[in-house]
């Protein structure tokens, strides 16, 4: 069902939200006033402004008895609540918009839900104390002297709560923050949570939708591997750069290993500090997809990797079982923070930025700069007409690849929704070229 199907059929209720500096904030009817006009056996129910106290979801809990799909929106606030009900028969949840949250719901955490999409989540993670414990251990370790505390010079108090994230997931699993993306020692997995040792999850569908979406991965991957199991379509959108805070390689790591997965599509447009993560990305596809969908930066046709991605195509064992093919180069790449402070303080420590190479001195310089290349020329669009022009003959070689091998080739779509941030519209210059 689209996105604007599941609109018009669902059920909304509007929360108020909680003490915040939000202007003009919303103030709808008490909960259950509203719960008056809703019928029990409603399917479809969005939950806006806040995720409900669990006093509030004790009301839902007792009205509804047919939720098959929920999405709950964190609001301004950006908190999470998700004391799901558990005798509601969810097929599909959505989390929309918190940060820094511990996800505590079966329906997450035991893949319990059929269809799991995160919009917007940041720091969201799935094992461990909750933030007021992190924050309590923190001051202990202060007190202690362990720590030195973080203030400003008009003497306010900082507390970083994914420093402190970082720091604990670093001591479970036994790693550096730089190593957090690799996968954990098998005495380590073997002491990982309860939920991660489930059975037999029902999560088929996995999306995580814009900002720490490779940073997500990671923390599923550590805290809650075994909802992979049954994941046949996965759905990955990292175009507005607020990523990279645990490693870059996660899908080099995590790909091969979706042996089951049939359908993957995924929209990059954040720059990796390494180019040869994006520019060799081909080789770590999951193996037995049947769909592919992509779409990716223009920059990609002109690093020196692009011959390797149209022969790989062109191989009859490069991902066998693939039947239809969605392929798009038409984005520019976005530098995250942690990428930027990276390369500042390497910067700082070597006294000065980095001078540029002549092209060609060898291969990782000229890819490095074939992907980090920007366009200047025109002032409305992030990417050249020229280049735009040279990634769609670059995805005519792949089309034309795919279909000689009798693969159905078509058009990359995408249903956002046009109040949704990071838009990133089709090129109109695209089929002129």
């Amino acid at each position: 069902m689209s996105h604007s199907q599941l609109q018009t059929q669902a059920k909304t209720i509007y929360l108020t939200p909680g003490p915040n500096d939000q202007p003009n904030p919303p103030r709808p009817p008490p909960l259950a006033e509203q719960l008056m006009s809703i019928p029990r056996d409603t399917n479809i129910l969005v939950i806006d402004n806040e995720t409900p106290s669990d006093e509030e979801w004790a009301l839902l809990s007792n009205h509804f008895t047919d939720v098959k799909d929920l999405t709950l929106c964190s609001g301004w606030n950006e908190y999470l609540n998700d004391n799901i009900p558990l005798h509601w028969p969810l097929e599909r949840l959505v989390i929309n918009s918190p940060a820094g949250e511990l996800a505590r719901s079966p329906f997450i955490i035991e893949g319990r839900v059929k269809h799991l999409r995160f919009e917007y989540a940041m720091g969201l993670r799935f094992e461990g104390p909750g933030n007021e414990e992190l924050i309590k251990e923190y001051e202990e370790r202060i007190a202690r002297g362990e720590e030195e505390e973080i203030t400003t010079k008009d003497g306010v108090k900082i507390t970083y709560l994914p420093g402190l994230v970082k720091r604990w997931l670093g001591e479970k699993y036994g790693v550096s923050p730089d190593e957090e993306g690799r996968e954990p020692p098998e005495e380590q997995r073997q002491g990982q949570t309860e939920a991660a040792n489930v059975t037999n999850p029902k999560l088929e569908t996995l999306e995580i939708i814009e900002n720490d979406v490779h940073d997500t991965l990671i923390r599923m991957s550590l805290s809650i591997s075994r909802v992979f199991t049954n994941v046949k379509t996965l759905h990955l959108r990292a175009t507005n750069a607020c990523d990279f805070h645990y490693g870059e390689d996660v899908l080099h790591q995590i790909f091969p290993q979706l042996t089951g997965l049939k359908t993957l599509k995924f929209t990059l447009g954040s720059e990796y500090s390494d180019p040869k993560l994006l520019t060799e990305l081909y080789r770590r596809l999951p193996p037995n997809l049947e769909t592919l969908q992509f779409r990716g930066p223009a920059q990609l046709a002109k690093s020196k990797n692009w011959s390797e991605w149209v022969a790989a195509f062109q191989n009859p064992e490069f991902l066998p079982h693939l039947q239809r093919l969605s392929f798009l180069l038409d984005l520019s790449l976005t530098q995250s923070s942690a990428l930027s402070l990276e390369r500042k303080e390497r910067e700082n420590q070597e006294g000065g930025p980095e001078d540029p190479k002549e092209p060609g001195t060898s291969s990782e310089t000229t890819t490095n700069e074939a992907i980090s290349e920007r366009s200047t020329d025109e002032e409305k669009y992030s990417v050249s007409t020229e280049d735009l022009r040279i990634a769609k003959r670059a995805c005519e070689q792949i089309w034309k690849a795919a279909e000689e091998r009798n693969i159905v080739v078509e058009s990359f779509k995408e249903e956002f929704p046009e109040h949704y941030p990071c838009q990133k519209p089709f090129d109109d210059r695209w089929e002129s070229l």
